[in-house]
């Protein structure tokens, strides 16, 4: 340490010895008085400090809540706020309700057969033609009833596309109401579940009608227009009760479901060449459609086997269903397996939640955060409370210690030497 700094702390020192911030006016010469003024002096300026420090640190480690605005924040921004501040952001909404069309969108496909020939007015005229064409065989099952089988399929794929459209359109005319933003997650949590119970319904209530009518046809046995459950025989008039139809040896009387597999004849006379393996007629239209499969359509050597025999009178190009693309059903799945499941190949849906926002358009976001005090905040606290500390400290350190010397000096003065006294 060299000379100046010692010259320093010597001041230093010699300084807070003498300082006196109490001074009794006139000034006093009594060294008790000084001495009291003294240890105030120091003891106000401890505690001052002190009272700071706390003061200071007390501001400084403290949390504060502040309440921040944004202004007709767009997609992005509001994105970037709740990153930051998911739990106090608040977005009241210009429109609070809006059509699930607006956000939500749904899509579908069905079992490649709705999309194939086979649905087409090109195949069923294709068959019409062929049954006019070939008078001879006006008789035959396949070109009698097959045409109607392949009607039936594509009234299927038509009645589950309509059901499905009148469905959405209910759907989507539902509204989804809130008072502000909903976030991302609350919202998808709350929108799919909605989703999912339109799927299940919409596929209920169509197979609740489709079965009631199979139903009640088949309880009441309403004869066929094609007579295929029930026959009037022409060559014997008297009879006026309907001859009931037996496939296989099982009676329509009995049962609506007795079917066989379709023949494909090229002979009206002779036995049938050629059976379509798991297409099957039937007392009903309907019922020996939904038992029926696809196999021999998913084949090109089966069509063409049907083709050969029925003849090709015109440049229809049939192409077989593609048995390698990814489904849901297999090859041999029965068109009632299809029809159970809606004919639906896969559900798509999204849920556009950028688009929700965009129309739910809020003027102002509203968000509060916790932060700690600026220097500026701080300094501008204690040069506020400074003035009232220092007043405070004047007023109680000189009693304080006045009363505390007081008692000393009277607890010195209580304890007074006693002489001894000697006996003479």
């Amino acid at each position: 340490m060299n000379r100046r700094n010692i010259s320093l702390f010597v001041k230093a020192k010699t300084y807070w010895k003498a300082i006196n911030l109490f001074k009794s006016v006139p000034p006093s010469v009594d060294e008790f008085d000084l001495r009291n003024e003294i240890i105030s002096t120091r003891i106000y300026i401890i505690l001052l400090i002190i009272s700071l420090t706390i003061l200071f640190l007390y501001n400084s480690l403290t949390n504060i809540t502040n309440t921040s605005h944004k202004q007709r924040p767009t997609f992005k921004e509001y994105g970037l706020l709740y990153e930051i501040y998911p739990e106090t952001l608040t977005c009241p909404c210009t429109n609070i309700s809006t059509n699930y069309e607006e956000f939500v969108q749904i899509n579908y496909t069905l079992h490649q057969v709705c999309t194939s020939v086979f649905v087409t007015e090109e195949w069923l005229l294709y068959l019409a033609q062929i049954q006019l064409h070939h008078q001879h065989l006006m008789n035959d099952e396949f070109l009698k009833v097959g045409v109607r089988s392949f009607q039936a399929l594509t009234a299927l794929c038509q009645i589950v596309r309509q059901t499905i459209s009148n469905s959405l359109n209910q759907f989507y005319s539902n509204q989804y109401v809130s008072a502000a933003v909903t976030p991302v997650e609350t919202f998808t949590l709350s929108i799919q579940p909605l989703i999912d119970q339109f799927k299940l319904s919409t596929k209920n209530n169509f197979l609740f009608s489709f079965n009631l009518i199979r139903n009640t046809t088949a309880v009441n046995h309403i004869i066929s227009a094609l007579g295929l459950n029930y026959i009037f025989p022409s060559h014997m008039p008297s009879i006026t009760r309907p001859i009931s139809t037996t496939y296989n040896g099982c009676s329509c009387s009995k049962s609506p479901y007795c079917a066989k597999e379709y023949p494909v004849k090229n002979d009206p006379t002779g036995p049938p060449p050629f059976i379509i393996p798991k297409f099957y007629i039937g007392c009903y239209l309907i019922e020996a459609l939904l038992q029926s499969t696809l196999e021999c359509f998913y084949n090109e050597i089966c069509i063409k086997e049907i083709q050969s025999y029925i003849g090709n009178i015109s440049s229809i190009r049939v192409t077989p269903l593609n048995p390698s693309l990814p489904s849901s059903y297999s090859v041999k799945s029965t068109i009632q397996h299809l029809v159970d499941h809606f004919m639906i190949e896969q559900w798509y849906s999204s849920i556009i939640y950028e688009k929700y926002y965009n129309f739910c358009q809020p003027k102002q976001c509203i968000y509060t955060y916790k932060t700690k005090n600026s220097i500026i905040y701080i300094v501008t606290i204690l040069f506020g409370l400074i003035g009232g500390l220092m007043t405070v400290l004047k007023l109680v350190v000189p009693l304080l210690v006045r009363f505390i010397a007081w008692i000393i000096v009277k607890r010195r003065r209580r304890i007074i030497p006693q002489t001894p006294t000697i006996d003479t």
